[in-house]
């Protein structure tokens, strides 16, 4: 039997931020664990354990500090509680969530497997919350619509006499909306040939006024900045997915622009310094962060934060992956064995609607309206995740 598993040469570790030894040692005794989970005894973690509350929740770590305080809380069992499930998550889960635990990267090996921390200081490696950065992008872009370079945004799809832009807009309340359509005319089919590479705003007007040459400016000015409200066309300021750091990207355009940068850069600065771990108070440095970050737009979150330990030794022995397949060929062997035969009738859906040999794109296939929608077994509970 083929392994499942192969050897690249690397693997990913994941660990709870605290020791398991807090949890276990205590779980018997409530009144032991009520005490030890705010690690008055361990000062070492209290910070550590503060700043992880304080990042996954301020409401909470605002409740916590009151109640070290002066012993009092709105609701005691439902504060105690909450915090139990982190403390216990923090000691015990290794599931990635911000500074609850960490991951790091070792190498596979033909030494022993080892596992040893050179330090038992947290690295935390900071991020701009996707969120906020394309709400203020998209704040600039409104700011200075008329300064900025475009292009068509890669999810339009042409069908017929439409132009669709599926599944990346919202409504005026904020929720969802799958797709929206305008009119595959003249004009838009102007914009879409001279913007496939980015494109000024005045040279997209000026094109349109060649080939409409008795029309008033202002329709153009219209027409165009509908699809930039609508999404159809986007800017430049807009970071790509592939860029890691995409604050420093949008701060780059900006300065290539002039537009004033600087409570962007006082921000990213104020990251950098608590990204290095120099200073005696972290949550301290992270509110001065989040209200500089609300001044410019107000959201519910302002960073996601990941975490590392860094490592003297992390070797796991090409063994243990020979260990692991075998383990698990044992299990594939008590497998049942059945017929998958549920998409046999989208198949033949679609041999009645496209015939054989049919190159159908993706987006055309499963909308209902102009193809054939999702498979019936399909229920659709992840398909915005």
């Amino acid at each position: 039997m083929k392994d499942l598993f192969k050897d690249i040469g690397s693997f990913m570790i994941r660990t709870p931020g605290l020791p398991i030894n807090l949890l276990t040692d205590n779980i018997e005794n409530a009144n032991n664990i009520d005490q030890t989970m705010f690690l008055f005894d361990s000062p070492q973690y209290k910070d550590q354990f503060n700043e992880a509350i304080f990042v996954a929740s301020q409401d909470l770590y605002e409740s916590m500090q009151h109640y070290i305080e002066d012993g009092t809380a709105r609701d005691t069992n439902y504060l105690l509680n909450s915090i139990y499930k982190y403390f216990s998550r923090s000691c015990s889960r290794c599931t990635p969530f911000g500074l609850f635990s960490t991951v790091a990267f070792g190498n596979i090996t033909s030494d022993r497997t080892s596992f040893e921390l050179s330090s038992p200081e947290l690295k935390r490696n900071p991020l701009i919350d996707s969120e906020w950065l394309y709400q203020v992008v998209f704040m600039y872009e409104s700011k200075y619509l008329k300064s900025l370079r475009y292009t068509i945004n890669e999810s339009v799809a042409i069908q017929r006499n439409k132009a669709i832009l599926f599944n990346c807009t919202k409504d005026s309340d904020g929720g969802k909306v799958n797709k929206k359509s305008v009119k595959y005319s003249n004009a838009f089919e102007v914009v879409l040939r001279i913007s496939g590479d980015y494109v000024s705003y005045t040279d997209i007007i000026e094109n349109l006024k060649k080939e409409y040459p008795n029309v008033e400016e202002n329709t153009f000015h219209t027409y165009i900045q509908s699809l930039i409200k609508e999404g159809y066309l986007i800017s430049d300021l807009r970071p790509p997915l592939t860029i890691v750091d995409q604050f420093e990207y949008f701060i780059c355009k900006l300065q290539e622009y002039n537009i004033n940068t600087n409570s962007l850069v006082d921000i990213k600065n104020e990251i950098q310094e608590y990204s290095n771990g120099y200073i005696n108070n972290t949550i301290e440095c992270l509110t001065q962060i989040f209200k500089d970050m609300k001044r410019i737009y107000n959201s519910k979150n302002y960073l996601t934060i990941d975490s590392s330990f860094s490592y003297s030794e992390c070797n796991l022995n090409q063994n243990e992956i020979k260990k692991i397949n075998k383990l698990l060929n044992l299990f594939i062997q008590f497998n049942i064995k059945e017929p998958f035969n549920s998409l046999n009738d989208y198949k033949n859906k679609f041999l009645e609607k496209y015939g054989l040999s049919r190159c159908v794109p993706l987006t055309e296939l499963i909308d209902p309206d102009t193809g054939i929608g999702f498979p019936a077994h399909y229920d659709g509970k992840n398909r915005h995740e």
